[in-house]
């Protein structure tokens, strides 16, 4: 069996307009790595309180 089609998107479909919140990282130590490969982190962030907008089709 043949997987689905994928949506249309396309700069006929309505965008869709939402903030991307941005962050300051005050601190960030990689502290190990998990078995999976992925690393463990220590880290402090604080949220600068203006935002960016990011579009996208959908």
């Amino acid at each position: 069996m043949a997987a689905p089609a994928a949506p249309r998107i396309g700069p006929d479909q309505d965008p869709i307009t939402l903030p991307a919140p941005a962050k300051l990282n005050l601190y960030l130590h990689v502290t190990g790595r998990r078995a999976d490969g992925y690393h463990l982190l220590d880290s402090l962030v604080a949220f600068a309180g203006v935002h960016d907008a990011t579009t996208t089709w959908c």
